[in-house]
């Protein structure tokens, strides 16, 4: 009789697990669908009422969020495809995700609100879920072919060009900007879109980063295979003001190749972070200046 009761329950568990396992074959296939789509090179997935959840607009107002224009005219006038490339870029780009993203419905006036896809890593769109978030947001692969028919199509485009190699040089108290990457202006250039430069100020306290020393060659090895270093020991999200500070437009007709147009926007983002940390005490480097004092 135990026999029996121990043959019937082992029956009745292995129908269970058969149950679930076509379950869970039936969503993945269903899944499947819309995961190989290719929406990350296009940005159509983009969803408004994502973008305007109550849960947004609660992290906006803890961060108190706001966005200043050194020439909103300038910026008003541009009825197509332009670059905004944003420093610095943080453990994530929250400043600019919030702003151009998920704006929670604040600043309705805003010339910007919902007009603005953000370039994300490939990463973004490899994992399961988080990739939807990425989508709905109107989140694009950080592509170039993907991001000349973005800009083809007359869309307005926020990169992040430091990149993970700024996200590791990142401090709490120091401002990192790493500017050796040049492939944003290069498109720019090419393209013919205007370039304009954007500061997200106190982006580098929204979490405290601690790297340590003898974990560097594991983030390098971490980052060339998944394409983000692992793993991160990290505090926050905190909750300061966070100020996205846009620039003047730059044309690239008024540069002669790439490099000029890409010297004239960091001596630009520079302007903006000295104007904006004036009567602060902070300290601020560029990579390019890093690697020039090493050769002296």
């Amino acid at each position: 009789m135990i026999f029996i009761l121990l043959f019937l329950g082992l029956v009745l568990i292995c129908n269970i697990i058969l149950i679930y396992i076509c379950i869970i074959s039936a969503l993945t296939c269903c899944y499947a669908k819309t995961y190989f789509d290719k929406s990350e090179e296009n940005g159509t997935r983009k969803w408004p009422a994502f973008c305007k959840c109550f849960l947004w607009y609660a992290i906006n107002k803890i961060w108190e969020l706001n966005i200043e224009y050194k020439n909103q005219n300038a910026i008003a006038k541009i009825n197509g495809a332009c670059i905004f490339a944003c420093h610095p870029h943080g453990i994530i780009p929250a400043t600019p995700t919030l702003i151009f993203g998920l704006h929670g419905d604040l600043r309705k006036t805003d010339i910007l609100r919902g007009k603005v896809h953000m370039i994300c890593s490939t990463l973004c769109f490899r994992i399961p879920i988080i990739r939807e978030l990425f989508l709905w947001m109107g989140g694009v692969k950080a592509d170039r072919d993907i991001i000349e028919k973005m800009l083809a199509n007359k869309n307005k485009i926020c990169i992040i060009p430091g990149g993970i190699k700024e996200l590791l040089l990142m401090e709490y108290n120091t401002l990192n900007i790493y500017d050796q990457h040049s492939g944003f202006c290069n498109i720019a250039f090419d393209e013919g879109v205007p370039l304009i430069p954007v500061y997200s100020h106190g982006e580098n306290k929204v979490f405290w980063f601690f790297k340590p020393r003898l974990l560097t060659w594991f983030y390098n090895i971490t980052y060339k295979k998944i394409g983000y270093p692992f793993p991160l020991f990290v505090l926050g999200p905190i909750p300061i003001k966070l100020t996205l500070v846009v620039g003047e437009p730059i044309n690239p007709a008024s540069c002669k190749n790439s490099n000029g147009l890409k010297i004239k926007f960091y001596k630009q983002l520079e302007q903006l972070i000295r104007e904006k940390h004036k009567n602060d005490e902070i300290s601020i480097t560029f990579s390019s200046q890093k690697e020039a004092m090493k050769q002296v």
